[in-house]
């Protein structure tokens, strides 16, 4: 990647970020950006009944034991519980509560129209420019982690 772009996905990042903790400040959400990428991961793998510890540290690049931690911090909150593999007791699997799943509907959706007024103004043509540089940009990101 250029070097000239990395300021503008920094800026767009920290926006988002800061736009997203404010959101769950206000809303009196106890729970920090971390957390919450944990807790979208693991709505994403419970799809493929993947959502065990070990994935989640994998796909956020973290160790198992800081995962760990994470988990057990949101587990005392009552976001998520833990349980073991019926075959298999090293593995262990999270999965959110009913109210967490709606809690992070909200955070995500408020994240998104977020994300999504960063694109107005952009007319057709700039858009469609816009779609094929960042399917290069998606498809470099699936190769780095193959």
């Amino acid at each position: 990647m250029k070097k000239y772009f990395l300021p503008f996905f920094k800026n767009i990042e920290f926006v988002i970020d800061s736009l997203v903790q404010d959101f769950l400040d206000s809303n009196q959400i106890k729970l920090t950006l971390n957390e919450i990428n944990v807790l979208e991961i693991v709505d994403k793998l419970k799809k493929t009944n993947s959502n065990t510890t070990t994935n989640v540290a994998a796909l956020l690049n973290l160790s198992p034991s800081a995962i760990s931690i994470t988990v057990k911090k949101l587990e005392g909150k009552n976001i998520i519980f833990r349980h073991h593999d019926v075959d298999d007791r090293r593995v262990v699997y999270i999965t959110l509560t009913s109210n967490t799943l709606q809690l992070l509907e909200k955070v995500i959706a408020r994240r998104d129209y977020f994300l999504m007024k960063h694109f107005e103004g952009i007319d057709n043509t700039e858009e469609k420019v816009l779609i094929s540089l960042l399917a290069k940009i998606n498809s470099n990101s699936k190769q780095i982690y193959e």
